[in-house]
């Protein structure tokens, strides 16, 4: 299935690899990112799976998302609000979809060659991913007291994607500003 390799640690020494895993940025950048951070001593722990595991977390990511998301353009009208709770991230649908996006990610576009400035924008929006994060919720009220949601119009399968982009936009754009400001930025994202 999947295997844990560090050629340091044996196997009666895993209650030590929590403190040996770091993360590094993909294979393919090359610029020093601001957004990679590196705990230990510098050694990474790597988990492989199987191209057959790999292929069945793809296929249940993908379908178990689509199937929220149908599942909640049929049931939101019918219950008069939009429902979320079919692809909330403790759902099976959110697990394997983040699971998706992670081994593509790892697997796929790591390998991508990027240009210099293709490398620094990647950098530069993985410094604002985790005040991102932390500020998304606020914007996601916002636009649900101001009408746009997933309820928006008639199609949740529109609709959806388009109040993502809005939040992530407004969240990125907050987290710009508010890094801008002094003593704020350097502390707070």
């Amino acid at each position: 299935m999947g295997r844990i390799s560090d050629p340091d640690v044996s196997a009666h020494q895993d209650h030590t690899i929590h403190s040996k895993l770091f993360f590094v940025p993909a294979e393919g950048i090359r610029h020093e990112c601001d957004a990679y951070g590196s705990a230990g001593n510098g050694r990474g722990l790597h988990y492989e799976i199987s191209r057959k595991l790999e292929r069945t977390i793809y296929i249940l990511g993908i379908s178990l998302i689509l199937a929220a998301i149908l599942l909640s353009q049929y049931m939101s009208p019918r219950v008069g609000r939009e429902l979320q709770s079919y692809y909330e991230n403790f759902t099976l649908a959110g697990f394997f979809w983040g699971s998706a996006i992670f081994l593509f990610f790892k697997n796929h576009v790591s390998k991508i060659h990027w240009s210099e400035k293709q490398e620094e924008i990647i950098c530069r929006l993985g410094g604002y991913t985790f005040g991102i994060y932390l500020i998304h919720a606020f914007f996601r009220d916002i636009l649900h007291r101001a009408g746009i949601d997933s309820m928006m119009i008639g199609n949740t399968v529109i609709a959806i994607p388009i109040v993502m982009v809005c939040i992530f936009g407004l969240s990125c754009l907050a987290v710009i500003l508010i890094k801008k400001i002094p003593v704020l930025g350097k502390w707070i994202v």
